[in-house]
Formats: structure tokens, sequence, C-alpha cells
């Protein structure tokens, strides 16, 4: 009886194959799609391809061009036949260099050339040509960070990538975002102020620290660049009146800024302010925070200097001409 029965589908589907124009397959007796030869229909099983090993799938005479059938080891995959060679579906020719793991893809069989046919390192980018509005390059969007370096051990990180929540800044440092433990190296704004080791650059370079050199700060001072020059004068009233100070920073009040334990020498900002304007900048932040140019405080000092020295030599010629008449007064 169990031959019988199994004879009679396999007549069935050969009478079905000789004599309709389409066969489908399925569990609900509904026709078959007009375009397709077969039609399986199924939403309980899937479609089970030929399985086989390389040297199977190569043992194979005379394949059909579109043949198909699922190879078991090597490079495991569906593949079929083009008309001269076994390619691996998903792949202009030959086995894929790529492997999935879930919805991942990955690649660690060599370098990744993007316009390079030969590149040199992981990930090679190479621009031929780029137009004065630059159109080519790499994009990435999305939330910081965009690029993430890690160290072998996986447990130092480094980033840098754009922060919505600082106002689309670019940021490279340590960690992930704000109030998780970030350590901005470099902040740059929409504004193109560049910060070092802080979020909020207030001026074109912000240093949120000391800063070293072997030479020294050019300022610009050619007089082509300048206009309405005039003389200064009364500088050695101005410098009696600033008032010298020794201080200690409140780094404990304000720990998001680097300041340190040492005892300094320098200026309040506010009392400069009132006798020498020109070298006082008040910050666009919260606070307003108030800075001294330093530097521009030596016109005023050369200048003090050179009044002083004037003082000094018509009191030099008055001393002088005393001494004249004293010896004069004492040869009588």
């Amino acid at each position: 009886m169990k031959y019988f029965f199994t004879l009679a589908i396999i007549l069935t589907f050969a009478s079905s194959t000789l004599f309709a124009q389409s066969v489908s397959v399925n569990s609900d007796g509904s026709a078959a799609d007009a375009s397709a030869m077969l039609d399986v229909k199924s939403t309980s099983s899937g479609f089970l391809a030929p399985r086989m090993t390389e040297a199977q799938r190569g043992a194979i005479s005379s394949p059909a061009t579109g043949l198909m059938l699922y190879q078991t080891n090597g490079t495991p995959g569906y593949y079929y036949y083009n008309g001269s060679a076994w390619t691996q579906f998903g792949t202009a020719s030959g086995a894929s260099q790529w492997t999935t793991t879930g919805s991942d893809i990955y690649y660690n069989s060599g370098n990744v050339g993007i316009g390079a046919t030969s590149p040199s390192s992981p990930l090679y980018v190479q621009l031929d040509e780029i137009s004065e509005s630059i159109t080519a390059g790499i994009t990435l969007k999305g939330y910081s960070p965009a690029i993430e370096f890690m160290d072998k051990d996986g447990i130092q990180n480094y980033y840098m990538g754009i922060d919505d929540n600082e106002n689309d800044k670019l940021l490279i440092g340590r960690g992930y975002g704000p109030g998780q433990g970030i350590s901005p190296a470099i902040a740059i704004d929409p504004s193109d102020n560049v910060g070092i080791g802080l979020y909020q650059p207030l001026y074109t370079l912000h240093v949120n620290g000391s800063v070293a050199g072997t030479s020294a700060y050019n300022n610009l001072s050619d007089a082509r660049l300048k206009t309405d020059v005039l003389g200064y004068e009364n500088a050695i009233g101005k410098v009696m009146a600033l008032r010298p100070v020794t201080f200690n920073w409140k780094h404990a009040a304000y720990p998001d800024i680097n300041l340190d334990d040492r005892n300094h020498i320098g200026f309040i900002a506010q009392e400069v302010e009132e006798i020498v304007p020109q070298v006082v900048s008040t910050a666009d932040d919260e606070m307003k925070t108030k800075s001294i140019a330093y530097s521009n405080l030596v016109p005023v000092l050369t200048k003090a200097i050179q009044e002083q020295q004037i003082t000094i030599e018509t009191q030099q010629k008055q001393i002088d001409e005393l001494s004249r008449l004293v010896k004069a007064l004492e040869q009588k």
C-alpha cells in the first residue's frame, strides 16, 4: 500500500510536468503563478537545494548554465554555474571574502581599498581628483563617535566624531559623551574655534592648561595692516596705578577648568580693565570670564620706561648743573 501511494504521487507530479504549463507545490491547492514553471508555496517549510561537497560539485559532468546547489565545505554557500565556472551567490566571481555574523559583516583576510586596486592599509581611500568644492571623500553620518580607535586589549578608546549634544562640535578625545567620562583633547565648534582640553572654546584657540614651545609667539604688527596710529602717553601713570599681586587659583571650586595649585604672580583683570582696557577681554560664557593679554602690556611698560628715562635724564642734567655751580663756588 505504501509503495502504491508513493508511485501515485510520482505519477501525478510527472503528469503535471508533462501536460501542465506550470507546476504548483503547496498545501492549499492554489494554482501556480502563470509566470513560473515551478511555484513552491509554504509558510512552515523551505526549499532545500541539493547539498554536496566541493569535490562532488566538481565531479558534475557538463553542468548546465544556471545549475544551482549548496556547497557544504570549503567556503559553504549557494553556488550557480555561469557557463564557464562555479560562482557563489553574492559575488562577481569566486567565493565571497566577506563573512556575516547576524546582521554584521566583516572582512579580515586582507586590506580594503576604495578607489584603489592595491590598498596598503586595512582601509585605504584614494581620491585621484578633488574639485574646488569637495564632493568626494568619506562621509560619516550619525552620532559620535563616528571613528573609534581602541588599543589591542580593547581597554582604552579614543574617538573622533560629531557630538550633536554639544552644538555639532567635532570632538577628538576619550570617552563617549557629556556626563559619561569624556575627556576631549580637541574640540572644534561651528564658529571654527578650537579648544584643547575643553568642550566650549571661547577664542579662536582656547587651551585649558599650560602651553609650551621652543620659539617665540609672533603677533602680526605690519604697518600696512594698521590705521589710526597714535602715540601712547602717560604710561608711567598707568603703570603706577597697576596693582601686582600674588594669588592661588580656586581649582577646587572650578574643577572643569584646568587650574593648578601653584602660587602665581599677576594682576586682577577687573582692576586692569579700569586702567588699560585694551589688554582685557571678556569671554562669551555664562560667567563672562575676563582675561588679560599680558604681552600687550609690554608697550605700556616700554613707554613708561621711556618716560621715566626722560625724567631721569632731565634730573641728571639738573644735578650736573648744580654740581658745576657748587664746584665754582668752592673755587672762589
